[in-house]
């Protein structure tokens, strides 16, 4: 069974209406934002589905990192191919120390490879064109371009969000399969709300999200 996750009901809704119009089977869950929600509810979710689980389909909107030539656009499709806790450590002016001891965890999680190839066909046959790479996890949303360039630089990232880390932290503690998938919403620059796209990114995301469950 697949468990589709987002941190909100206005990303959860629009998949929602999908899967009850077209009577697809699939178990959902709104985790609520930021990681430390996110992991606390997945793992409690999890823990009573008792080995019923074999993918968390983890969705939403994300903000693109603008700091190099050639990223998402609004309304592009993400798919991660990691996720990284961008900003755990030490935060200075110039930007972030990473804790390096084992004891503090990782900071970067891979997902699971035969589920991305597997979504990126399917997308692929419905004409969406997906980017892939490393999505950066971050407890506080960047406001400014500088920040957002410094973690794009640190990190080689495609986009950020508040909860994917912890998603894929959790599913690796269940062994349970992760596979992310996400919709720009809008530019990781100095905060302009006027510019966002966040509906619309929402029906993105949920649409993919709906292709890639209805044809596994």
């Amino acid at each position: 069974m697949i468990l589709a996750v987002a941190a909100t009901k206005l990303e959860m809704e629009p998949f929602l209406q999908l899967v009850e119009r077209e009577k697809t089977a699939c178990l959902s869950l709104v985790t609520g934002v930021g990681p430390v929600e996110t992991a606390v509810r997945l793992a409690l979710f999890l823990a009573e589905c008792d080995g019923k689980i074999n993918l968390v389909l983890n969705f939403g909107v994300a903000g693109a990192y603008v700091g190099e030539p050639g990223h998402p656009e609004y309304l592009d499709i993400c798919l991660a191919e990691e996720e990284i806790f961008g900003d755990f450590g030490f935060c200075s002016g110039n930007g972030i120390e990473y804790f390096k001891r084992a004891e503090f965890g990782k900071p970067r999680y891979s997902l699971d490879r035969q589920w991305l190839k597997r979504a990126k066909q399917i997308l692929d046959n419905n004409r969406i064109n997906a980017w892939s790479g490393s999505f950066i996890t971050v407890n506080c949303a960047s406001a400014t371009l500088r920040r957002g360039n410094m973690l794009q630089q640190t990190w080689k990232g495609l986009c950020e969000n508040m909860e994917g880390a912890a998603v894929a932290r959790v599913c690796r503690e269940f062994n349970i399969s992760c596979l992310e998938i996400r919709a720009i919403s809008n530019y990781v620059e100095d905060r302009d709300p006027s510019t966002w796209q966040l509906a619309e990114a929402c029906e993105k995301a949920a649409h993919a999200t709906y292709l890639i469950i209805k044809n596994t």
